[in-house]
């Protein structure tokens, strides 16, 4: 069977995800990651969270773009995140950051097991709303500290309209199909709403991992009233 290199890169990030999850270390020099110039004028630096496979969609999360990024040692850089960081002229730090404080909150509407586990691993709070118009006034209170939310279970739907009629919020809903990198870069939402099914422990951790550590600012152009100008 011949596989594309956009598959081998799901697949590895597939396999690195499951063994950092259960504790299994990689090694970075089994990745034959290519050395990165130290030698860009930077604008500030950004942290890569311990067990972080860094992906293109890591990046973009972390709005890396210019920046110095600070990685553990062991960090595994794929394939698209060398060339996202060659593209846009990002630094890397080794041997720092090996371990980054949790800022975000998981809202549980219901039963949501995997998406809790995958918020402990994480270093996530794990929080339960009783309804959806709860876990929107719970959200809207963590918003004002500009921590990343994570609603999870009940109608996602209703959860982020609720969200988005404070002109405060961005909130959308995230599938796992969902094309993550366009939407970040469109509206950079502070609020991901997901049903609880249809997910992997994987899945939900890597959004967990790469949501929280994000910026929260609006994308440059972004209007609350009628979106990107």
């Amino acid at each position: 069977m011949n596989l594309n290199s956009q598959q081998i890169e799901r697949i590895t990030q597939g396999v690195l995800q499951e063994l950092r999850s259960r504790g299994v270390i990689v090694s970075a020099s089994a990745t034959n990651v290519d050395p990165v110039s130290e030698s860009v004028v930077v604008r500030d630096e950004c942290a890569v969270p311990a067990g972080q496979v860094i992906t293109e969609d890591c990046l973009v999360q972390l709005s890396a773009a210019g920046r110095t990024l600070a990685v553990p040692s062991s960090a595994v850089i794929t394939p698209s995140g060398r060339d996202y960081i060659r593209k846009h002229r990002i630094s890397v730090k080794r041997g720092t950051a090996a371990s980054v404080p949790a800022t975000g909150v998981l809202f549980t509407i219901g039963d949501c097991p995997s998406a809790a586990s995958a918020a402990n691993v994480a270093g996530w709070q794990t929080k339960a709303a009783d309804c959806e118009w709860d876990a929107a006034r719970l959200t809207l209170a963590e918003i004002q500290h500009d921590r990343r939310v994570v609603c999870c279970g009940g109608q996602p739907a209703v959860v982020s309209c609720l969200l988005n009629r404070d002109q405060t919020c961005r909130a959308a809903v995230i599938t796992p199909d969902t094309a993550r990198r366009q939407l970040i870069e469109l509206m950079n939402p502070q609020i991901w709403c997901l049903a609880s099914k249809g997910w992997s422990f994987a899945e939900l951790l890597n959004l967990l991992r790469g949501t929280g550590q994000a910026g929260t600012e609006a994308p440059t152009g972004w209007n609350e009233a009628g979106g990107r100008r």
